[in-house]
């Protein structure tokens, strides 16, 4: 498989990428391996769900979503 620069860089920062498996004919979504270790615990734990354990996936994904939000000082300000 070969990425480009853009999902390479995306990778670095904890993003999903979306690829196309031509050899299966199907979609895939490539992740860093200490993602996917986070989210697979979430996803296929069968034992009683600790809500704490997701706070730093929140915690990232906020972080992001307010480093490109113009309109974040408005929100902030009371």
């Amino acid at each position: 498989m070969i990425l480009t620069a853009t999902q390479i860089e995306a990778i670095k920062h904890g993003e999903p990428v979306t690829v196309e498996a031509n050899e299966i004919g199907t979609e895939c979504v490539v992740l860093r391996a200490d993602v996917y270790a986070r989210v697979k615990r979430l996803i296929y734990d069968d034992s009683e769900s600790d809500p704490s354990e997701a706070y730093p996936l929140v915690n990232d994904v906020m972080r992001e979503d307010d480093a490109h939000d113009p309109w974040l000082e408005s929100y902030q300000t009371p």
